[in-house]
């Protein structure tokens, strides 16, 4: 009976114990995602000129962020599932600064390579270029 009970403590302490990652802001991504990610939408040449959101910024969401940002319940509370929305963290920065991996940010997409410079060139040039809904 006390190998019981002292097996019982065991499972209890060991149970209890969980991993908090502390992350610099406050959103809190399920860190539990295993999506592979998909580089097949890298384009041979880089050219960053005329950048659609509905031709190439939207489907580059759906592709590596839309799985976990999206619906009812998006991952650390960050909806991606259109263009207001994502406009909303295009204003704030945190859209690229997650996506560059930049200090003070949680890096997306959380748990898998960073994404292809080119793809981050294009998305940083529709945004200066005043990330229109075009």
């Amino acid at each position: 009976m006390y190998k019981l009970i002292i097996l019982l403590l065991c499972y209890i302490i060991f149970e209890s114990c969980t991993h908090d990652p502390t992350f610099i802001m406050d959103v809190d991504p399920d860190p539990l995602d295993t999506m592979m990610v998909d580089t097949s939408m890298v384009d041979a040449d880089c050219m960053s000129d005329d950048i659609s959101f509905s031709d190439f910024i939207f489907p580059t969401l759906e592709t590596f962020c839309i799985s976990c940002h999206s619906g009812g319940y998006p991952s650390g509370g960050v909806s991606l599932d259109d263009y207001d929305a994502i406009f909303e963290h295009v204003e704030s920065g945190r859209l690229i600064g997650s996506m560059n991996w930049e200090s003070g940010f949680v890096n997306m997409p959380l748990g898998q390579p960073q994404l292809d410079d080119c793809i981050l060139e294009k998305i940083e040039s529709w945004i200066n270029d005043g990330a229109q809904n075009n």
